[in-house]
């Protein structure tokens, strides 16, 4: 990474870069420390409850807003990482909270949504909830979204067509 070096006596031009080390080169628990600001597991007995959790809060929300989600992996199983189930749980809880009124008093629109990633070449199908709040604020929410065969025009028998919900909860 370069940085200007912005002392007094330097000239415009100046830059120090701010090189690596090489990779063979080990790292010890105080360099990790200093390099992540984040807690060493070693560390937690030595810190109070309300650090370990705000440690551990930032860590989920991290996670929660990575879009290639990390997986475990414990005796051959995947399983989706907890701090992302807890996040798209609560996520999950608000948006029904928030579209009860809505769906009760038929106020509110579910189209579908279609986007294409051209860099990519793949296509994504969607769905999306659309509504006015007692507020009177606008809110918009994509429900889920998956991919859509290219090779599929754009037609409605083919959106009808895709399954996007495994299962329909009530």
């Amino acid at each position: 990474m370069a940085r200007a070096n912005l002392s007094s006596s330097s000239i415009d031009d100046d830059l120090v870069i701010d090189s690596p080390p090489p990779a063979t080169q080990p790292i010890n628990k105080e360099q990790l420390k200093l390099k992540f600001k984040l807690a060493v597991i070693d560390d937690i007995e030595n810190q109070k409850g309300r650090e370990v959790k705000e440690k551990t809060d930032e860590i989920k929300s991290l996670l929660s807003k990575r879009t290639d989600r990390f997986t475990v992996v414990a005796h051959g199983v995947t399983k989706p990482h907890v701090a992302t189930s807890n996040e798209a749980q609560q996520s999950r809880e608000q948006i029904t909270e928030l579209i009860k009124e809505p769906v009760k008093s038929q106020s509110l629109t579910v189209p579908p949504d279609m986007w294409s990633d051209r860099y990519r070449q793949l296509s994504y199908l969607g769905v999306t909830v659309t509504f006015v709040d007692l507020h009177l604020h606008f809110r918009k929410f994509t429900l889920c979204c998956r991919s859509f065969p290219v090779e599929l025009t754009k037609a409605g028998e083919n959106i009808s067509e895709v399954k996007i919900f495994n299962s329909v909860r009530n």
